[in-house]
Formats: structure tokens, sequence, C-alpha cells
């Protein structure tokens, strides 16, 4: 009986997640298909098209922005290549052909910036945080309840002491891992809203200390360039760049994801 029930609840997870799967990535559309085969003719910017016009059509998945990006990347259209696979990077963080085209992409901007030193276990929390975005960890901690509550029904059915004992630390584990990823989907879901990202589009540009063209000279970036938005005001985006330097940049140089 206890083998039915271990079986039972194992199939039922395995079937919500084929559910979710096929709720999150529907099937490929017509444009997808002609986008892909166009790509492999090396015909990029009608694949480049038929994968925006899916954008138009709200038709939006990683695996779209991932093509559309690495369409420009062909191309040696830097900006537009980094611009494209940092969105599906945000959707998408563990995609690992767009992270590894996205790192080619990167080596080809002139802009050299070492990012801001930060302590150890800092960069292990947030190296974990971003593994997943929000939705997903909303998603792993809906799991873990479900598993939390099998095997608390589980442990309440073993006597033997050796096999409740592993119950438990096993209950114990998910319990941890529902609170973590809890906490984990609020962090990024606060970080996904607050924090506005954008990539320099002009071939070089100022940032300047204030918001106006005669402005102090505080660095210098080259398309391509990832900056975080702090905030907009008369024209220009007030901006950080990775090694914690700001400055303000013109709207018009930056294109927002």
């Amino acid at each position: 009986m206890k083998n039915i029930n271990i079986k039972f609840c194992t199939s039922t997870i395995v079937i919500l997640i084929n559910f979710i799967c096929k709720c999150t990535y529907p099937g490929n559309p017509a444009h997808f298909e002609d986008g892909i085969k166009a790509y492999h003719q090396k015909n990029y910017t009608a694949a480049i098209n038929h994968f925006k016009k899916m954008e138009l059509n709200g038709q939006i998945t990683p695996d779209l922005y991932y093509n559309i990006g690495t369409s420009y990347l062909q191309m040696d259209s830097i900006a537009q290549a980094i611009y494209y696979m940092e969105k599906c990077k945000k959707y998408s963080p563990t995609h690992a052909n767009n992270n590894n085209n996205l790192q080619i992409a990167r080596e080809k901007t002139i802009d050299r910036i070492q990012e801001f030193p930060q302590l150890f276990f800092v960069k292990w929390y947030y190296k974990i945080l971003h593994t997943f975005n929000a939705n997903t960890w909303a998603w792993i901690s809906l799991f873990c309840l479900i598993d939390g509550i099998i095997l608390f029904i589980l442990l309440k059915k073993y006597s033997n002491r050796i096999t409740k004992w592993i119950v438990y630390l096993l209950y114990a584990s998910v319990i941890f891992m529902f609170f973590f990823s809890i906490i984990a989907a609020n962090t990024r879901l606060e970080y996904e809203q607050s924090m506005k990202q954008g990539i320099v589009y002009t071939n070089k540009i100022i940032g300047r200390a204030q918001a106006f063209d005669n402005a102090e000279e505080n660095f210098i970036l080259h398309e391509g360039a990832k900056v975080a938005i702090l905030n907009t005001e008369n024209g220009w985006h007030n901006v950080r760049i990775a090694d914690g330097r700001e400055g303000y940049l013109p709207i018009a140089a930056v294109r927002l994801y």
C-alpha cells in the first residue's frame, strides 16, 4: 500500500510538470519555422523579420529572443545581439546556448569594465538568486509545498525508525527549500520590477556627471555596453556601470530591456 501511494504521488508530480511545460512553451507557430529555415539558409535579415513578427503578435518565448540575438550576432550587429540575448537571459537565466553566445558577443565589444568587488558569500547568494527568474522560483516553491505535504503524510505512516528519519530529513530539506524559494521569488520580482537595464546603441557616448551636454565627463562607453538605469529626467538616463561608477547618458543612446 505504501509503494502504491509513493507511485501515485510520483505520477501526479510528473503529470503536473508536463502540464506546466505545455502551458509555458506552446508549439512553434509558422513564423518561427520560417525564421529557422531562413537562418539555416544564412538569410539572417529574413530570419529576424519572421521572429519579430512573432514578437509583435505577443508570441514571446526565451528561444525567440535567443534566435533574434543569434541572427544579429551572425550579422555582427553586436548591440542588437546583446540586447536580445539579455532579454532571453532575463526570462531564462539558465539558457546554456544563449549564455554562451552572449559571452561571445560581449567579447566583441570595446569596453572591458571590471565588476564592482563583492564579498564571496554575497556573490554566491546573487549567483543562486539569478539562476532562475521570479516565476520559476514561484513554481519551485509550489512543488516544494506539494512535496512537503506528501512527505508529511508519509512521515505519519512509516513506523520503521530509520525510514522515518530519512523521510524526516527529506521533509526538513523540502520545507527549507520552500521558504528559500519564496524569499528568492519575492527578491527576484522586486529586482525585475525596480531595476531597469539597457544596452548602449551608439558607437561611442560620454557619461556625464550631470544631465546636460557640457557637464564633466565621468566615463566613455561604446556600442554593446550594459548599464543599470537608476532614474530618468529631462531626456537623460542616470546610469550605473559594472564597476559602480554613475553618470548621465542621453535617452536616445540606450535601449531598455
